[in-house]
């Protein structure tokens, strides 16, 4: 039996960061249709995920 793992990712931009990549971020986010916060959920298969190179 594979195990598997849930990721649960939550993204928001703080107000009192105004950094260059933060800045980044926000636009290319408004450019995929987002608004605002995103919330991202996936399965990661262990085997894969693990031994991937970086």
């Amino acid at each position: 039996m594979i195990k598997k793992y849930q990721a649960s990712i939550y993204v928001t931009l703080r107000n009192s960061v105004l950094d260059p990549a933060g800045v980044a971020v926000e636009s290319g986010l408004k450019q995929l249709g987002y608004e605002s916060d995103v919330y991202l959920e996936d399965r990661l298969d262990p085997e894969t995920f693990f031994n991937s190179p970086p």
